[in-house]
């Protein structure tokens, strides 16, 4: 606890003294990403997957193809036309369906299975302000010369996990918490197009992000060591691609 206001107080510190120099700022961004997750695809949706759930099937399937992406970030601006920072995210993805389940004494019972996939990534950013590069603040429209344009990237360290929930009602089964885990780099690049919302020097812009993800994971393991991969193929083993474009609103607070 001392540690989480101590950090406060130092970013306070820190955004109240920069203000002076319009060189430091956050921003809040909530994405709407879109995924390659072919090999979760294959297993969760597929025949194989309900190999391992039940001999009979019926009802609804889905597939892990976007998810939820939530984004924070600071910067300092030490020169006019580009910013330094790091940023945290966090996105997740669910997959929910039912099924008929039949034992080897012909009683049927309906069953459902949730998948959930998470991520948390932290690293370094930039930004390129390209309203500021090209002079817009000197155009004579008053809209674009208020206009904020800005090419984006951020690198860094990805934590994923697949969480795995089977229950069939009739029979009191019911499976939870089977997790597996994986790491590894999470990188972005990214276009913002702002524009400001109010005549306030601390409210700097509120507008549209859109751009690409690069994400894609080893095999997924759980805690002793053992790869996801349904009984019956062992060729088809099972990592996380959340590769693939994104767009969403953000709000910066702070001057650029």
């Amino acid at each position: 606890m001392k540690l989480i206001l101590s950090t406060i107080l130092f970013l306070n510190v820190c955004f109240c003294f920069a203000q002076d120099k319009n060189d430091f700022s956050i921003e809040f961004n909530v994405n709407r990403a879109h995924y390659d997750m072919q090999s979760a695809n294959y297993i969760f949706s597929g025949d194989y997957f309900v190999a391992m759930v039940s001999p009979q099937k019926e009802g609804t399937i889905q597939s892990l193809d976007y998810g939820l992406d939530y984004n924070f970030g600071f910067s300092y601006q030490p020169f006019k036309v580009i910013d330094f920072g790091a940023y945290a995210n966090f996105q997740n993805s669910t997959l929910k369906r039912s099924f008929l389940y039949e034992d080897y004494n012909m009683n049927m019972s309906k069953g459902s299975t949730r998948a959930a996939i998470k991520a948390f990534s932290f690293g370094l950013s930039s930004n390129l302000y390209l309203n500021k590069l090209f002079h817009f603040d000197e155009m004579t429209n008053s809209f674009f010369n208020k206009m904020r344009f800005s090419l984006g990237v951020k690198g860094g360290i990805g934590f994923s996990s697949f969480e795995e929930q089977i229950a069939i009602q009739d029979f009191n089964i019911d499976y939870r918490n089977v997790q597996y885990n994986v790491t590894n780099f999470n990188g972005r690049m990214e276009v913002a197009i702002g524009y400001p919302i109010v005549n306030n020097s601390l409210f700097s812009n509120i507008g549209f992000k859109f751009g690409y993800q690069f994400f894609k994971t080893p095999t997924l393991k759980n805690f002793a060591g053992l790869s996801l991969s349904p009984s019956n193929d062992v060729n088809s083993e099972m990592n996380l691609d959340f590769s693939g474009i994104f767009y969403g609103i953000y709000l910066n607070i702070g001057k650029h």
